[in-house]
């Protein structure tokens, strides 16, 4: 369900008072979760011109009209474009981390630029965090179980894994522009309920 997937997002993380940036924050939905999980102030960044999409802008707008009392605006500038007068507390990267630049992520471990241009980026990231703040990043896997016996996977059809990295990959490269203790998590797939947890 949306809320345990929620609540597994955001595990031992208190949103109470903090600020927090939103990158490739879509239609809002996490925005608005943590501002009503207590968030101060929440910037959800959403690029009109790379991908978002009409329904994801009106979408926030009918969320923003029901939840008036959320500090929650719509930058729709790329991240690399984007500043801040202040750090922020979190930042959360929920299925966008290989967007920020797609070719590159493929060709991530095989071509030394590539590797160069996420460290640049995640490297400004940085720098938009206050000091012992928390960056989350949650992405589906390069390698899947289907994958490796050769088959398509049945449960997510449409996902370009091959545009994708290893969790471990990420924790690699975040280290080395300063990110530490990096903890791995495998979400189950909550769909299939009690089943999806146990596979």
């Amino acid at each position: 369900t949306a809320g345990r997937e929620l609540r597994y997002l955001f595990q031992d993380i208190d949103l109470a008072g903090k600020r927090l940036l939103d990158i490739g924050g879509g239609d809002g939905f996490y925005s608005f979760y943590a501002a009503g999980m207590g968030a101060r102030e929440v910037v959800c960044l959403e690029p009109s011109d790379a991908g978002g999409s009409d329904e994801a802008l009106s979408t926030f707008q009918k969320m923003k009209a029901r939840f008036p009392q959320a500090n929650v605006t719509l930058d729709t500038r790329l991240i690399q474009q984007f500043s801040a007068a202040q750090p922020f507390d979190i930042v959360l990267m929920h299925a966008s981390i290989n967007h920020i630049d797609e070719e590159a992520c493929i060709h991530l471990l095989a071509d030394r630029a590539a590797w160069a241009k996420y460290r640049e980026q995640f490297t400004a990231i940085s720098a938009l965090l206050v000091k012992g703040g928390f960056l989350i990043v949650s992405d589906c896997a390069r390698q899947n179980f289907f994958d490796r016996l050769g088959m398509q996977n049945p449960l997510c059809p449409t996902i370009e894994w091959h545009k994708h990295q290893q969790p471990g990959v990420w924790a690699r490269l975040l280290a080395e522009v300063g990110f530490q203790d990096p903890k791995i998590h495998w979400e189950p797939v909550y769909r299939l309920g009690k089943a999806g947890e146990i596979l």
